[in-house]
């Protein structure tokens, strides 16, 4: 009994650095976020009619008549993207993704997730793929900040809002595009924290 435990603590220690030679597993390496919408406002534009104002890190969108978007220089095909809303009560607005041309932008010719807790239509309230995916769950979002996130992959399409999933489509339109951000017609609506990560 002796002998073995000199020899049990030499195995413990061998075990706790990694194996043979002391080598350690090294860590995965950390997840690489950029930060969209941000200042200076290089990385993207607005079109259309709306008042976009950039305060501490807030980008607010409010609109009398019309619409407007906050849109990306940058094209993004597949990527994992996060951000922060938070709508009033009569705003419609939405994040468009893939979309194809910055000086016409809908849901013809981009994936736009919803924000419209009270739309007329049901399905396309918050949480939709307008015209592609009604919701399969209704979140309510009014006069709170919440969470949007995305997950675009190839033609499979998830969206979250408050980690509540509400759409999951498949579908080969676009591949790849602009990202915008929309106020439309009356209301005011916030985004922070817009977060993309590419794989």
């Amino acid at each position: 009994m002796k002998r073995l435990f000199p020899i049990l603590i030499f195995t413990l220690l061998l075990s706790a650095c990694g194996g043979r030679g002391g080598e350690q597993k090294e860590a995965d390496p950390p997840e690489t976020w950029i930060s969209l919408f941000e200042q200076p406002a290089s990385t993207w534009t607005t079109v259309g009619a709306a008042n976009w104002q950039l305060m501490e890190g807030v980008l607010q969108g409010s609109q009398s008549t019309g619409q407007g978007f906050a849109i990306t220089q940058a094209t993004f095909g597949n990527f994992h993207l996060k951000l922060e809303f938070f709508p009033d009560a009569v705003v419609n607005s939405g994040v468009f993704i893939r979309c194809q041309d910055r000086d016409s932008i809908a849901a013809e010719n981009c994936y736009e997730l919803n924000i419209s807790d009270n739309h007329q239509n049901p399905d396309f309230r918050t949480g939709a793929i307008v015209t592609r995916a009604k919701p399969i769950a209704s979140v309510a979002t009014i006069n709170q900040w919440n969470r949007y996130e995305v997950k675009a992959e190839g033609e499979h399409l998830q969206v979250w809002v408050n980690d509540i999933k509400t759409a999951d489509l498949r579908d080969t339109d676009f591949k790849n595009g602009f990202i915008a951000l929309q106020v439309l017609d009356t209301g005011t609506i916030r985004f922070r924290n817009v977060m993309i990560r590419e794989p």
